[in-house]
């Protein structure tokens, strides 16, 4: 049973600029990533689907038993556990946040009611004025998005709602006949879909008060549902063909979608996706039968060593790339960039080598499918995949990006950031390192600590400067000279290490550092294992 719920003098420089010139302008972004699928099936169940996952890759979802009772489930990757509302006949979870809190709906004798749940504590959560209430997504704050009806049983338009848990806002998108809210981030940006009185079907984004319309339909499919948002802006969601035609899930970045099949089966939907950009999910086999899923993205560490040339480590194998030695690397997705000193810039897309570039970079970072670079004397430049645009004059002495943001520091101008299309400065003082991950930016300001830029305020962290931070998901990294290495989970600072680090890179949930004489080791969030003896000079992260 499928159940239907609720993005010129210099002569080098000359070469640069004719191959720049005739690569033409036409930037775009598209999300990138290969992923490794894993089966989740309750034991004994029927039926199981998968529906949202949090950064510690917790699910939660729907369960159908032998018996034909139903039930909501939380999973950890190892152990099941019930989610059963009190008194319920039916419950199901349709949202986490990262910090564990689960909701959902259940059903009893007096109708249907959105729920949240954190620990042991069960709370119901109606619409006022309204018989049938879903909540289907939560964010790290705790608001509460999903929909509500006016017939006791369902039926009737759909209106979103907005719960911040005291009170609600009705989300109905201006001349709709029905309005559906799916999910939220952590910025409280909300996501659905909306359907119109021609029986047109479009996605929404609401933030601030405002309603953004956006056309959600995968090419061909008859329609197609947004059904989750992370706080890059990704968009998780799946395309209906109608019957007899393989339906797919989707990831849209705002431009582009990338269809998500799982292997051999011959439905799947997507209907959750974390800030690591892993998957939750449901797919049918031939025999009609119903299984979740989660997808996690294949992340490869890219570490040069001076006498070796650059290698890839997929997470149990080192494979040498190439064995010339670089002097500055950065990587996205399966694409891996080096400068290779007189030979200009190279692009690594897991087959093969090809040159972007005679020129070499002073300074670059990745994000999704773009390169920035900057060329000393000549400005910053973004490398679409097809085409190489001018995007600033002057240079940087540090860029990190993260979705569809860079960040730039311009010396005795601040900290800028790129939106794709507009420069707007952030900060007036200059840091000496930066790095980011979803919507957050973390900067260094010598003598007044480690900051936090969240897109809209700056918050102070830590009055020390640290020789060195990376980030993944919502973990910030930072080596502080003497006191070792610590991580920052956004409320708390722990210690990993009481050693220094001399490099480090973090993907995938893992963080690799370099321990001076000690080689490379990782840690996976609880156990550090050594994964080479030797210690490489650079070492960057993709995923």
């Amino acid at each position: 049973m499928k159940r239907y719920f609720c993005y010129l003098s210099n002569p080098l420089f000359f070469m640069i600029l004719l191959f720049l010139i005739s690569s033409g302008l036409n930037p775009s972004l598209t999300f990138s990533a290969s992923y490794s699928f894993k089966t989740i099936d309750y034991p004994d169940s029927v039926q199981t689907e998968a529906y949202a996952i949090n950064n510690s890759d917790r699910i939660v979802g729907f369960i159908r038993n032998k018996d034909y009772s139903d039930y909501g489930f939380l999973y950890d990757g190892s152990v099941f556990k019930t989610i059963d509302y009190p008194g319920a006949y039916f419950t199901d979870a349709r949202g986490i946040s990262n910090s564990g809190m689960i909701v959902g709906e259940y059903r009893d004798i007096n109708g249907n009611h959105g729920y949240s749940y954190k620990g042991t504590s069960y709370a119901a959560i109606n619409v006022p004025g309204h018989m049938y209430t879903v909540a289907s997504g939560v964010n790290n704050a705790g608001m509460i998005v999903g929909y509500c009806q006016d017939e006791f049983y369902g039926g009737g338009p759909a209106h979103g709602f907005l719960f911040n848990g005291s009170s609600f806002i009705i989300l109905d998108f201006p001349g709709a006949a029905s309005t559906t809210a799916t999910g939220i981030n952590d910025t409280g940006t909300v996501v659905g879909y909306y359907d119109l009185p021609s029986g047109d079907m479009k996605g929404f984004l609401y933030s601030g008060g405002s309603f953004t319309s956006f056309d959600f339909n995968y090419p061909g499919a008859l329609y197609s549902l947004p059904l989750a948002i992370n706080n890059s802006g990704l968009i998780a969601g799946t395309a209906f063909y109608g019957s007899g035609y393989t339906n797919k899930g989707l990831i849209y970045d705002g431009k582009n979608y990338t269809a998500i099949d799982y292997p051999g089966a011959k439905d799947t939907w997507v209907s959750g996706i974390n800030d690591k950009g892993s998957l939750a999910g449901i797919y049918w086999n031939n025999d009609d039968s119903e299984h979740g899923f989660v997808a996690q993205v294949i992340t490869s560490l890219y570490a040069n060593y001076s006498d070796t040339g650059i290698w890839q480590y997929d997470g149990s194998n080192w494979s040498q790339l190439n064995v010339g030695e670089t002097s500055k690397m950065t990587a996205s997705g399966n694409n891996l960039y080096a400068n290779f000193e007189g030979y200009g810039l190279w692009q690594w897309n897991g087959t093969q080598w090809s040159q972007l570039n005679p020129g070499l970079a002073a300074n670059m970072t990745a994000s999704g499918t773009n390169l920035y670079v900057d060329f000393t004397g000549y400005g910053l430049w973004v490398w679409n995949g097809t085409t190489w645009t001018q995007i600033n004059t002057g240079n940087s002495t540090g860029m990190t990006a993260s979705g569809t943001n860079l960040y730039a520091n311009f010396p005795g101008y601040g900290i800028w950031q790129w939106n794709g299309s507009t420069w707007t400065q952030i900060n007036t003082g200059n840091s000496t390192s930066m790095t980011a991950s979803g919507s957050n930016l973390y900067a260094n300001f010598p003598g007044y600590g480690i900051w936090q830029w969240n897109g809209t305020t700056w918050s102070q962290i830590n009055t020390g400067n640290s020789t060195g931070m990376t980030a993944s998901g919502t973990n910030l990294y930072a080596n502080f000279a003497g006191y070792g290495l610590w991580q920052w989970n956004g409320t708390t600072w722990t210690q990993l290490n009481t050693g220094n680090t001399t490099g480090m890179a973090a993907t995938g949930g893992n963080l690799y550092t370099n321990f001076a004489g000690y080689g490379l080791w990782k840690w996976d969030g609880s156990t550090w294992s050594q994964i080479n003896t030797g210690e490489p000079a650079i070492m960057v992260g993709g995923e």
